[in-house]
Formats: C-alpha cells, structure tokens, sequence
C-alpha cells in the first residue's frame, strides 16, 4: 500500500533521532506456508515491534518492509562494520544471515533510534 510508505516517510521526517521505521507486513494468499508466515508476523512483527516501540525503542527494524535513513546508513562506523566479509564460521550468522539485526545492532550503537508503525 502507497500510504504505507508515507507513513515511514513521515516518521522519519517528523523525528530527526529515528534512523529507521518498520511497518507492518500482511502476507497474501493460502495454504500452509502463508499460514505460518502469517503466524510468524503475528507474533514477531505486530507483537514484538509494537511492545518495544511502546517500551522505548525497536531492536530490530526487519528487512522486509522498512525505511532506514540515509544519513544513519552512511555514518562511518556502520558502513565500514556492515561491509566486514565474513571469515570464521559465526560471522556467516552474525553478519549474512542476520544482516537486518547486525545493521540494526550497528546504528544503534550509534544512538540512533527506531520506530513501528504499526
């Protein structure tokens, strides 16, 4: 949804703190694979985020539906850490497939914040 997106738009103008805004993610269509990632949503995203976001702060902006602000993403101590090949066997988890986390873990050292728009 278009509105969706001028949601996080709006965030991020509103408050200059917020490096990033997750919305919420709807999945479409039927069977069992839909069901359990309707499931996961339910209780990840829509639970999850919304408790922190009312406790203070979001830990984890997913990848999946979120806009991250420009000026958080190019600060140096995020770009030079997020970009780290990885070498040894738990920076494949910590850094490929945890990249949303490990982005987030990064800016938030940085003091940035981040929101849901739920």
């Amino acid at each position: 949804q278009p509105s969706a997106v001028i949601l996080l738009v709006d965030r991020l103008r509103r408050y200059p703190g917020v490096g990033a805004a997750c919305g919420r993610i709807h999945p479409t269509g039927t069977g069992p694979v839909v069901w359990y990632q309707k499931f996961e949503y339910a209780v990840g995203h829509w639970l999850q985020k919304t408790a922190e976001h009312v406790l203070g702060c979001v830990l984890c902006s997913p990848g999946c539906f979120s806009l991250y602000r420009a000026a958080a993403l190019m600060d140096d101590n995020v770009v030079k850490k997020y970009t780290t090949k990885a070498t040894e066997g738990h920076h494949f988890v910590q850094y490929d497939q945890g990249e949303d986390r490990w982005l987030c873990t990064l800016l938030l050292q940085q003091g940035w914040r981040f929101e849901s728009n739920a």
